[in-house]
């Protein structure tokens, strides 16, 4: 029989202790910022660098980029937000070339939020190069028994265009495999969600491999890994506009099967003598490969599992 559990809530300082010493570093992580970056519909965000120096010897709490290269701001702030740090942030944003600024804290009054919706509404009308602003709330959330805190994420303000611009005319939640299908037919065309559903049931036809469709149009595959045990690890992502991504950051870093101290050499070489077409970012982490196709998909399942089978 299913059972129910009580949520508890906190303060992120209650949560997690000092705000540049716990918080930040926390949520510069490669697993919280994907979760950031699906929560505001950016898509998956890659850490760069905490406490990035920028102009003036000041330093910008995170340093992110998107799949494809972009660069974006992270400010965050125990309590309620205030003016220095949306001031502050922008300018950070500005020095570091990002496109895009996040400003988390545990509230930002109405004035911040029309703020930052003006500043969007210009941005998006001035130039496309414009910095996109989010202002996003955070709070400690648990089950009441447990001993680890999550946070919970609630945008307050965003950008009309960007991804959440799909993520509204998608909807933010798949409901399940066959809804990420309907996307893809709606989004694309009826090639892409064919694509999808093969890659799909090849993926999900191993044993031990998982998917995860979230709370945006994007399908996650996971495996089990040295390091993360049965829950896996994400090692390619496919959306609804017919983008497929490899997750050599992850896989690389996270999976336990490779050293994060060395470029894993085998692992590049699989990805480049795969899919050849494959469109590499600044720091390779997510190669994004367009056209992908079922058999190529296949191949390269097959020499990652056994990759990662082998070191289990």
């Amino acid at each position: 029989m299913s059972q129910m559990g009580r949520l508890e809530f906190a303060t992120p300082k209650e949560a997690w202790g000092g705000e540049a010493t716990d918080f930040t570093p926390l949520l510069g992580g490669a697993e919280m910022l994907e979760y950031l970056g699906d929560t505001t519909g950016i898509g998956p965000l890659i850490p760069v660098e905490i406490e990035h120096t920028t102009a003036g010897n000041r330093s910008l709490d995170i340093l992110a980029e998107t799949v494809d290269g972009q660069r974006v701001a992270i400010e965050n702030q125990y309590r309620e937000a205030d003016h220095d740090h949306l001031t502050r942030g922008l300018a950070y944003a500005v020095a570091s070339e990002s496109v895009a600024l996040i400003v988390i804290a545990e509230n930002h009054r109405d004035e911040f939020v029309s703020v930052a919706d003006y500043l969007n509404e210009i941005a998006g009308q001035a130039t496309p190069e414009g910095i996109q602003v989010w202002l996003v709330n955070v709070r400690a959330v648990r089950r009441v028994g447990d001993t680890i805190w999550s946070p919970e994420f609630v945008v307050k303000a965003e950008p009309n265009e960007w991804e959440a611009a799909v993520r509204r005319e998608t909807s933010p939640v798949l409901a399940s495999l066959e809804d990420f299908y309907n996307k893809c037919e709606a989004v694309t065309d009826g090639e892409w969600a064919d694509t999808a559903r093969g890659i799909l049931d090849d993926w999900l036809g191993r044993r031990g491999a998982k998917e995860f469709h979230g709370n945006k149009a994007t399908v996650s595959l996971y495996y089990p890994s040295p390091k993360q045990g049965d829950g896996g690890i994400n090692v390619m992502q496919l959306d609804t506009k017919g983008t497929f991504y490899v997750c050599r950051g992850y896989i690389w870093e996270m999976s336990g099967v490779f050293d994060p101290d060395e470029e894993p050499a085998s692992l590049d070489s699989a990805i480049r003598g795969t899919f050849p077409d494959a469109i590499w970012a600044g720091k390779q982490r997510f190669p994004k490969v367009p056209g992908v196709k079922i058999d190529d998909f296949s191949r390269f399942a097959d020499w990652l599992t056994d990759h990662f089978d082998k070191s289990l």
